[in-house]
């Protein structure tokens, strides 16, 4: 016999991310106690879409992906990459030009990114015994991401290149200067031996995710389960070495996750249901670019880094109304993760401390779920096959170093 309910699986879905971003991920489904029968299997086909195009900082403010590369570039910013005679030359147009010091803005870089993302995620799911339910989940994220950078030059600039062109006495640097400022990201990174920013698709496979359920106590109103997830790193991580911006299957470490969730039948159609996850990341080494001088475009590389990424804590409420398997639902997550630590030996402990910097999170969620289930006509001989099918819309409204991007999850089951 079948039940109504199915097995829900919190899915640890990949997602875009800049080297360094945020790992927390939206949830694509409400909590549940429900297990599977005894002996009966499902095979559940997810996809989630999603096209990030905001962020909230570490105030929680939104901002734009892009405005991570905006940054004034004054008179102390473009001296740090020069050297004798032509730093000389820009010294003594900085005391020649009146206004001119070392906080003055010479131009404004600028950048643009967008991102659709679409994951599929397989999912296999067995009774092993009427309390025991397990799981299998393995995430395939295909993104594409464009980008564009550019420059909005100040006033001051003109007279900086008037002044070296005319009265400077160093050949060629108000030539230099134009090069050198036509798109200061990309020479950055060229200068620090980063690849090129570019428009490109991937599709890359993400980590697996084992998943057990155990009914621990039920009656005729109440269900408890007490559940676990194991995260393997089988997925393609992040390009950390040398890439500012960059899709991944997975973050290369494990988790290991415990939680319990708790349905309350108010009525015959209704329910409550709530949940409580705790999530440990294993410490681990792994390779990157280490930030010098508070920037992520860096020379500074160490490929025996040790990280601890910080654990996660997660809490639902949510209500379903079941009528014949014509379902709705909506829920309400918090999620709440630590600060990362990274640490090394080959650069200064000032560099490591800024790899951790605002990596600790808020994410608050509301999802609202409408589906429908064969399973009450499987039952009474009106419909051949027990399936099911869902639509599940979740919105991040406030959140905290988190990525603000709303995701729709079509979830097609089929049970045998």
């Amino acid at each position: 016999m079948i039940k109504k309910s199915m097995l829900i699986s919190s899915l640890l879905l990949a997602g875009p991310s800049y080297a360094g971003m945020s790992n927390m991920k939206a949830p694509t489904d409400l909590p549940s106690a429900a297990v599977m029968p005894k002996g009966v299997r499902s095979l559940k086909l997810l996809r989630v879409s999603t096209s990030p195009a905001k962020n909230y900082q570490n105030d929680g403010s939104e901002s734009f992906l892009g405005d991570a590369m905006k940054k004034n570039i004054t008179y102390a910013e473009i001296l740090k990459t020069k050297k004798g005679i032509e730093k000389a030359g820009i010294k003594g147009a900085m005391s020649a030009i009146p206004g001119h010091d070392m906080d003055t803005v010479l131009m404004t870089t600028k950048g643009q990114v967008n991102i659709q993302a679409n994951v599929t995620v397989p999912v296999f799911v067995y009774g092993i015994s009427k309390k025991w339910t397990f799981g299998l989940a393995l995430p395939i994220t295909k993104q594409s991401t464009n980008v564009d950078t550019g420059v909005e030059q100040q006033a001051p600039i003109v007279s900086l290149r008037k002044y070296l062109s005319e009265e400077g006495g160093v050949p060629n640097s108000g030539n230099r200067l134009v090069r050198d400022t036509v798109n200061p990201v990309a020479k950055s990174l060229s200068d620090n031996g980063f690849a090129p920013l570019k428009n490109e698709t991937t599709t890359k496979m993400g980590d697996l995710k084992i998943i057990n359920k155990f009914r621990v106590w039920d009656n005729d109103k109440n269900a408890v389960t007490l559940g676990s997830e194991l995260t393997l790193p089988t997925g393609e991580e992040k390009t950390y070495v040398n890439k500012l911006i960059d899709s991944a299957g997975g973050d290369g470490q494990t988790d290991l996750g415990f939680g319990v969730n708790h349905d309350l039948k108010v009525m015959n159609y209704l329910t409550f249901s709530s949940g409580l996850k705790y999530t440990v990341q294993f410490k681990d080494n792994f390779a990157g670019n280490v930030p010098k001088n508070g920037s992520p475009i860096s020379d500074q590389i160490d490929y025996n880094m040790k990280r601890d990424l910080g654990n996660e804590v997660e809490a639902a409420l949510a209500g379903t109304f079941n009528y014949r398997g014509a379902k709705v639902g909506l829920g309400y997550f918090y999620k709440n993760k630590q600060r990362d630590e990274y640490t090394g030996e080959k650069y200064s402990t000032e560099d490591y401390l800024e790899m951790g910097k605002d990596t600790d999170q808020v994410m608050h969620s509301v999802l609202a779920k409408v589906g429908y289930d064969t399973i009450t006509l499987f039952k009474e001989k009106k419909f051949p096959i027990p399936l099911s099918v869902s639509l599940v819309q979740t919105f991040v409204p406030k959140g905290k170093n988190v990525v603000a991007n709303n995701m729709t999850t079509f979830d097609f089951s089929m049970f045998f």
